[in-house]
């Protein structure tokens, strides 16, 4: 082989490199964002590795109770590119990483501002934004046991569950959320008691100040309030009949999102008297 054919071969090859290198730098993604969607572990059971855009606003990304009520998941690396939204700015005037907005005050299209209504307007006349309808609530359990004993790193530490509900035992977890430089940045885990039949689940997600991270919410979405926390509250009924509630809210920087069956609502609130305590300890 002579040297123009070595050197036609490597310049081509370079040239390979460099497209290569183009098309991943147009497929990275600079924000996050979710609507009309709540973050849970069915993400990743579809294939997700991490929140990710809806790709159809009738066919949302499955999560655990795909509440309206979460508009938005934004969070960035940090970075001097002018490119960049001014998350840093958003998260530090909001240091609970909390933002609530009116469905008006969005920069929506007509389209996905019509669909939220019907899921606000179906969570005002039917108490939940399906309708009344279950939907993803303790699915794919199989999966959720088969992870119980795997631990993976979080970049946060959960919240303590197991004391506030002492008479249900661990059984399912789900990592979700990302993996980061600290670990994982969601947590979802699953409760139940054979004896009473109750199960009760919750996707806690770490809003990390170090990745601007922030949420916004839907005022209209704002039903229920415990310890001054506003919070989403639905209900809705199983196949045989029992009721479900769902309760979405932020507090410690933190996005909780987490369902009860074969609960009162009076057991409910106890949970949340506690668990929804800002001072509550980590």
């Amino acid at each position: 082989m002579n040297i123009k054919k070595v050197l036609l071969i490597a310049l081509l090859a370079i040239a390979l490199v460099g497209l290569v290198f183009i098309f991943i730098k147009s497929q990275e993604v600079k924000q996050t964002t979710v609507i009309g969607n709540g973050i849970g572990p069915d993400q990743q059971l579809q294939g997700s590795a991490k929140p990710l855009s809806s790709s159809s606003m009738n066919n949302p990304t499955t999560v655990q109770q795909n509440p309206a009520s979460l508009l938005d998941i934004n969070s960035s690396p940090v970075t001097d590119d002018p490119s960049m939204p001014d998350l840093k700015g958003r998260r530090d005037k909001n240091p609970d990483g909390v933002i609530y907005t009116t469905l008006n005050n969005t920069t929506l299209d007509k389209n996905e501002k019509q669909f939220l209504e019907k899921r606000l307007n179906n969570l005002q006349r039917y108490g939940s934004f399906s309708g009344g309808k279950k939907t993803d609530e303790f699915s794919h359990l199989d999966k959720k046991h088969a992870m119980l004993k795997q631990d993976k790193p979080l970049s946060f530490k959960p919240t303590e569950i197991a004391t506030l509900i002492p008479d249900l035992t661990l059984t399912g977890k789900w990592y979700s959320g990302g993996a980061s430089a600290g670990g994982y940045s969601s947590l979802y885990r699953l409760y139940e008691s054979p004896q009473s039949n109750q199960k009760f689940e919750i996707t806690e997600m770490y809003l990390d100040p170090k990745s601007n991270a922030t949420v916004e919410v839907l005022k209209e979405s704002l039903n229920y309030n415990i310890n001054n926390v506003p919070m989403t509250l639905e209900t809705i009924k199983d196949d045989n009949g029992n009721e479900i509630y769902n309760v979405h809210y932020v507090v410690n920087q933190r996005y909780y999102s987490l369902s009860s069956q074969n609960m009162s609502k009076t057991e409910l609130d106890k949970i949340l008297q506690t668990l929804a305590r800002p001072s509550y300890t980590q």
